[in-house]
């Protein structure tokens, strides 16, 4: 791949993979009941923390390590 040149072009498609999961991702989770927001900030930090961990997961294990 690098010497083919084509290694920019697959690291920009992985790019966009990812962030396509991770917006799709996020609007199913956000949507859970156990993840909508609260009048408390900082459970609301939790909650973001908790869906960022989930989502950097999944895109790990369907895109990065396969």
């Amino acid at each position: 791949m690098v010497l083919g040149g084509d290694l920019p072009e697959y690291l920009h498609n992985i790019d966009k993979q990812a962030d396509e999961l991770y917006n799709v991702m996020y609007n199913k989770l956000s949507k859970k009941k156990e993840y909508q927001k609260t009048q408390d900030y900082i459970k609301n930090i939790q909650i973001e923390n908790e869906i960022q961990k989930l989502i950097e997961e999944e895109i790990l294990n369907e895109l990065v390590y396969v």
